[in-house]
């Protein structure tokens, strides 16, 4: 069996998560808490129509544009964020296979979820409870997918300008199963659903020095004014950074 990265990192600043999520060496399965409450852009997302930028200020709750490309233009990233990166092969059968990770992961929670075609969505019963992208960054794919493990409606209405009713659209772990979920019983059914799909065994590790070298070179990117209101960043080339 292949031996993958394990990296687990709790209250984590949410922009040094952004950046992480350019950094990652494969083949590595990434989990992070993040350490407060944020709004996620799509990096196509126009801030003005999308999100609710008075409340957010007026309340400090801070604004990230992703790099990854996102069918949905904004989302509450409001408890976990997985990553996994795996050496870049057939695109198609790839993303098959990583989309059965998170579901067999929810499966062992005792939830039936899916994944329609040409969406970025994992369901249950109609309801999205995760949001997820896929990314080439060279030769390696990248795959982030986020779930709720509880779901604050009040705020993210106050947050985000939705066309749909997200009391409808929206669900989570405590909702479904009618009982809080830990982190760490989470991170276990993630785990086990990356192994049995994959074949693969985990071992615990940490950041490399040079990928924590990358993640403070990225910080200023996530932090300007001008990626975050217009998806741009005119000091990328300067640091050889995407």
């Amino acid at each position: 069996m292949s031996v993958w990265r394990f990296i687990e990192m709790r209250d984590l600043d949410p922009y040094r998560f952004q950046c992480i999520r350019e950094t990652l060496t494969p083949n590595t399965l990434f989990l992070t808490q993040s350490s407060k409450i944020h709004v996620v852009l799509g990096k196509n997302a126009n801030i003005n129509k999308v999100i609710q930028l008075d409340f957010c200020k007026r309340n400090g709750i801070p604004l990230i544009r992703t790099n990854n490309p996102m069918n949905s233009s904004a989302f509450i990233d409001y408890k976990t964020i997985k990553t996994l990166t795996v050496i870049k092969q057939n695109v198609s059968v790839t993303r098959d296979l990583l989309y059965k990770c998170a579901i067999d992961s929810l499966k062992s929670l005792g939830l039936e979820a899916t994944n329609p075609p040409k969406t970025n969505n994992v369901l249950i019963d109609d309801k999205k409870i995760s949001l997820s992208s896929i990314r080439i960054i060279g030769d390696v794919i990248a795959f982030a997918w986020s779930i709720a493990l509880d779901f604050d409606y009040d705020l993210a209405e106050k947050t985000i300008v939705s066309p749909r009713n997200m009391r409808e659209w929206v669900t989570s772990l405590k909702k479904e199963l009618g009982r809080t979920v830990s982190v760490d019983e989470l991170r276990d059914a993630i785990k086990q659903g990356f192994q049995q799909t994959l074949e693969i065994v985990f071992e615990d590790a940490d950041l490399s020095a040079e990928e924590l070298m990358r993640i403070d070179l990225l910080l200023p990117k996530y932090k300007s004014e001008l990626w975050l209101k217009t998806g741009r960043w005119s000091h990328v080339k300067d640091y050889g950074l995407r």
